[in-house]
């Protein structure tokens, strides 16, 4: 409407000002609005810096509970052997000998003992085939009996070793089995800042470790059979008996160390068998290893009085585990047969060799199969009551996963269902469409794991704890009808 008006007219300079006045606002605004924007996106971006590095500090808690995790018992009854019990056990434990025996090839005498004829057990050491022959030498055990170790070493680096076995042995017998009542005898591992010093100069510890160290097999074997002798007495008179009842638990160094000796002598000899399986498919043998299981014993809180399932459990490393850790009854099912064959002979090792430290494993059992079609498998599901954990290593098919949920229909609320891929998708939502899925049901958390936790790759990743819990559900139908 002003354009009709002449330069220079009075109602010319009102309208320049009002056009002025009206101009500059929205040009402000323009640059309002993008100074808005940019405030708006800097709190963002250090949201964003903040979220990184709360998840820095998180991480690192969680590190820190990961080694607390594994150097701490869980409390449990240890349903300790008794001293007068059957030895029926021991006849099925491979022995360090045993194992040695089935590829004699692969070894050689240790030579630092085959220069003292004082350590061979043998009538006749001028007779012996140094090459298939080994001087052998006894440990005795907590649970009564003792175990035989050939004091050779293997050709090739890799393979077992018997002497250091048996030193890894002995060494954790004296740091868990010993009364301090009795350190003057067998010594004691003191700690100063980063450094351990073993007290008392003379002392069993200290002997067995020197003659070791220095190559002496004369001094090493006498050690090692005045430590049979008194650990012999301390056993028969039960202080060592009582000193493991007043323990916790299992510590973690022992347990895992008891089934790395299970595992050597059982699948080490035939881990090759495990290799010959289809790569990325649902039949693909992998492992999850001690650490890991220790973490998880302290997450979930599983004791005695829990359930522990294992679906697709390989060759039960993590049944037996599990059970001799917590106390827990534990139960594992496989499909692939060479596997679930191996299962059943590990679990019979561990439980006898749980048995020669003196401890008695938690109820385990162990089915070849598959899963989705087990119905020992069904009942044992439908028995699981809270705190119950069931343990997935859910690298399957979409299609055996879709199976896999449609168990958990069966489960209670408060029953944990833990994986390495989550069930859960991270936008699930309960609608009318997937209010009857088993993913209903399920409320999801996720956890960090470290490198050496699995054995299909050397770094870490995160795992995931799916929770039954139908109040979602419950509400969900609540505010529907």
């Amino acid at each position: 409407m002003f354009k009709n008006k002449k330069p220079g007219s009075a109602s010319n300079v009102k309208v320049k000002t009002d056009t002025k006045t009206h101009k500059t606002p929205v040009a402000e605004s323009a640059k309002m609005a993008q100074k808005k924007r940019s405030l708006e996106t800097k709190p963002a971006q250090g949201r964003a810096t903040e979220d990184q590095g709360t998840r820095v500090v998180e991480k690192a808690m969680n590190k820190s509970s990961w080694i607390t995790d594994n150097h701490t018992a869980v409390k449990r009854d240890l349903f300790v052997t008794e001293s007068s019990d059957d030895k029926s056990w021991a006849e099925k434990i491979v022995s360090s000998k045993q194992l040695v025996d089935l590829e004699t090839k692969h070894y050689k005498p240790c030579e630092w003992c085959l220069s003292h004829r004082r350590c061979l057990i043998a009538s006749d050491f001028d007779d012996l085939d140094a090459e298939t022959v080994f001087p052998s030498i006894q440990l005795q055990m907590p649970g009564g009996v003792s175990e035989e170790y050939y004091l050779a070493v293997p050709k090739n680096k890799d393979n077992y070793s018997p002497i250091h076995d048996l030193m890894t042995t002995v060494t954790l017998m004296l740091d868990w089995f010993i009364p301090s009542s009795f350190s003057h005898i067998f010594g004691a591992n003191i700690q100063l800042g980063e450094e351990f010093y073993t007290m008392y100069e003379g002392c069993i510890r200290r002997r067995i470790q020197r003659a070791f160290n220095r190559r002496d097999g004369k001094g090493f074997v006498d050690a090692v059979s005045d430590f049979n002798a008194e650990f012999n007495k301390i056993t028969k008179d039960e202080h060592v008996r009582d000193y493991m009842i007043s323990r916790e638990g299992v510590p973690p160094e022992l347990w895992m160390h008891i089934c790395n000796q299970t595992y050597q002598r059982v699948i080490g000899p035939k881990v090759h068998d495990l290799r010959n399986y289809e790569a990325f498919s649902s039949n693909i043998y992998g492992e999850i290893m001690p650490s890991f299981v220790a973490h998880l014993a302290q997450r979930l809180k599983i004791g005695p009085q829990r359930s522990f399932i294992d679906l697709g459990a390989g060759v039960g490393n993590l049944v037996l585990q599990m059970s001799l850790a917590t106390g827990c009854s534990s139960f594992g099912v496989e499909q692939m047969a060479i596997p679930a064959e191996l299962a059943f002979l590990q679990l019979s090792e561990g439980r006898a060799r749980s048995s020669l430290y003196g401890y008695k494993t938690g109820e385990m059992d162990f089915e070849a199969g598959d899963f989705c079609n087990s119905q020992k498998l069904t009942k044992k599901l439908a028995n699981s009551w809270k705190g119950d954990v069931i343990l997935i290593n859910n690298s399957f098919s979409a299609e055996l996963n879709e199976r896999l949920s449609l168990l958990f229909l069966d489960l209670k609320d408060n029953v944990k269902i833990v994986s390495l891929k989550p069930f859960l998708p991270h936008n699930f939502r309960i609608t009318d469409a997937t209010v009857d899925s088993p993913l209903a049901i399920l409320r999801m958390e996720t956890g960090d794991y470290f490198p050496g936790s699995v054995s299909w790759t050397d770094k870490g990743g995160t795992y995931y704890i799916h929770t039954v819990d139908r109040s979602a559900v419950r509400n969900y139908l609540r505010m529907r009808y």
